[in-house]
């Protein structure tokens, strides 16, 4: 998930900054979701999905295409 997370915030022009703080949480709970060092809530991945002007079923499309 952290790569797609990555890749969308990397497509709008973003800093992990911006996107903590449009999704409403730390940028250093960000980096570690981005990292795949913390597995993000659900919760997480809507705020995720919203900061990143998308929705959840797309964000976690863009996960699976990623998986290893």
């Amino acid at each position: 998930m952290g790569a797609a997370i990555i890749t969308l915030r990397k497509q709008l022009g973003m800093s992990p900054a911006e996107l903590a703080d449009r999704a409403g949480f730390a940028v250093e709970r960000l980096e570690g979701i981005e990292a795949g060092e913390i597995e993000a809530t659900w919760g997480e991945l809507r705020h995720t999905a919203y900061g990143l002007n998308t929705d959840l079923p797309q964000l976690i499309q863009e996960g699976e295409m990623r998986e290893p």
